[in-house]
């Protein structure tokens, strides 16, 4: 799903089955929430599915597919579509 604010900041909600795109992860990023650091276990561009979201007070932590002992920060991932529709 895509919000767009009025800010002109474009919002997306990620969900299981989504595919998203690692773009890569700050130790700030990392940190809150103490979230898993991806950067020995993901490649940066690597493309993933996603298979948990866990919905926090100020950020959103996900488990991918093949990675589900891990948490993730959501901010590190570009989401690139909903489910089997990826292309």
């Amino acid at each position: 799903m895509v919000k767009l604010l009025s800010s002109g900041v474009i919002m997306t909600k990620i969900e299981v089955g989504d595919y998203v795109k690692y773009t890569g992860c700050t130790k700030e990023q990392t940190r809150w929430g103490n979230n898993d650091d991806p950067v020995n276990q993901l490649t940066v561009n690597g493309i993933y599915c996603v298979t948990k979201v866990n919905i926090r007070s100020s950020h959103t932590k996900i488990s991918l597919h093949g990675y589900e002992k891990f948490k993730f920060n959501s901010v590190c991932f570009e989401t690139l579509s909903g489910g089997w529709n990826y292309r």
